[in-house]
């Protein structure tokens, strides 16, 4: 399991600007804060205690029984330590990075859970007979279906940055997706600056191989965006270009770079050029925006 996860990884650090990436983005130049782990041990268990539980009660529980199941460690197989270990090193990387974030507990509150499971299978086994054991599952499995029906709290949509209101971003992209057929490769760029959302739809539509470019573009002005996409058109060898034109601005991100009066940019590298031409335009007034699909033109793939 080592080996066929950090052998890849290490490999990927050969290609081009992969390394420094990664570096800034574990770094402390990703960060939105200084350093403050007692700030940060407010803000998860915030986020998790409202974000992440039902209530702050079932926090408490959560950790609780988490806690006990901790104390009885040896007791598990490597495997089973693995969950624990899994929780306490994401909790510390968290904690003391720089840069702070509600969601950061989704890619390890998992582990939590786990813990507290087996915690509450220890306290079970020491304090309930083990007639009772069956009848007290079937309890707890109905009072979890009835907690399905439970209507999730603000704060859960506020810790995942989602939106209770509103367009569904899936609204964004949807029109252009029947376009799409018959090929297998394309390219696009938004106005509002970085998004994988087009990727994830398109190959979930198509249920094939599509292969996706995306031109990073971040920090510069409309010239010098003019100037990148116009380069990535010239030696991109995608049947088409999908342009996601947003004037409103409702994912711009300042700090990157992403406003619309320096993404424009890449509406005039698109007018400019003369490789790909516009097939297809609809518009999405929901966002005040324009999807437009531009192909290669007839022998223009050689240029």
């Amino acid at each position: 399991m080592f080996y066929w996860h950090v052998t890849p990884i290490a490999v990927s650090f050969l290609l081009p600007r992969r390394l420094s990436a990664f570096i800034w983005f574990v770094g402390p130049a990703n960060a939105n804060t200084g350093f403050d782990p007692l700030g940060g041990v407010v803000l998860y268990w915030h986020a998790f205690a409202d974000g992440f539980s039902a209530t702050p009660e079932a926090a408490l529980l959560t950790l609780g029984l988490f806690a006990i199941g901790l104390s009885q460690l040896r007791r598990f197989s490597p495997g089973g330590r693995a969950a624990f270990v899994l929780a306490l090193v994401g909790f510390a990387g968290v904690v003391i990075h720089p840069q702070h974030q509600a969601r950061f507990l989704a890619s390890w509150v998992f582990a939590v859970w786990i813990g507290a499971g087996a915690g509450g299978a220890i306290l079970l086994e020491r304090l309930m007979p083990r007639r009772a054991w069956l009848p007290l599952a079937g309890a707890a499995a109905i009072v979890l279906a009835a907690a399905l029906w439970r209507t999730s709290p603000t704060a859960a949509y506020a810790t995942a940055i989602y939106p209770t209101s509103g367009p569904s971003d899936l609204d964004l992209v949807r029109p252009v997706l029947r376009d799409f057929d018959g090929l297998h490769s394309i390219g696009y760029a938004t106005t509002f600056g970085e998004s994988s959302l087009l990727s994830w739809m398109a190959r979930e539509h198509c249920r094939c191989k599509l292969d996706v470019e995306k031109p990073w573009i971040s920090m510069a002005s409309r010239q010098e965006v003019r100037t990148l996409m116009a380069d990535r058109i010239a030696s991109s060898h995608t049947q088409a270009f999908v342009i996601i034109d947003a004037p409103t601005g409702y994912y711009q991100l300042p700090e990157l770079g992403w406003t619309y009066d320096r993404m424009v940019g890449i509406l005039d590298a698109m007018a400019e050029q003369h490789r790909y031409v516009r097939v297809a335009t609809h518009a999405v007034p929901e966002f005040g925006a324009e999807v437009s699909l531009w192909r290669l033109r007839d022998g223009a793939s050689g240029e």
